[in-house]
């Protein structure tokens, strides 16, 4: 590798660090779902704090195993609203490791960055 290269290879390496140390400091919970199989992939530390799971175990489990509410028709509404608009709004209930549900349901934003809308996830 030139220099060059390589100093840019090291300043992207920097940045995703740093993405990743903002992501993990939010006071909000964030997880990266796959919209076909609704599996996690990815969660910041704010997700594992509030459902009691290591990162490591959100990695293998779904939307389905932590929120009682989850359903073929909410998968399919918010779904037609991320093809429609690349965002949707909806509500969930959490529930925890240990079975207990975090107190009060949960507002969230899904978002698209698939091929075709990459125009609505830039800056």
């Amino acid at each position: 590798m030139t220099e060059g290269v390589f100093s840019e290879h090291e300043q992207l390496f920097q940045k995703l660090k740093l993405f990743r140390a903002l992501i993990d400091q939010s006071n909000d919970a964030i997880q990266v779902v796959d919209p076909e199989t609704l599996r996690f992939i990815d969660v910041n530390d704010k997700t594992c704090l509030d459902l009691g799971y290591s990162r490591e175990e959100l990695l293998t489990m779904s939307v389905f195993d932590v929120d009682p509410n989850a359903d073929q028709y909410l998968v399919r509404v918010v779904k037609e609203k991320l093809e429609r608009s690349g965002s949707a709004m909806f509500e969930t209930l959490k529930r925890r490791k240990d079975g207990s549900h975090l107190p009060r349901g949960s507002q969230h934003k899904a978002g698209s960055c698939r091929p075709g809308l990459q125009r609505r996830c830039e800056p």
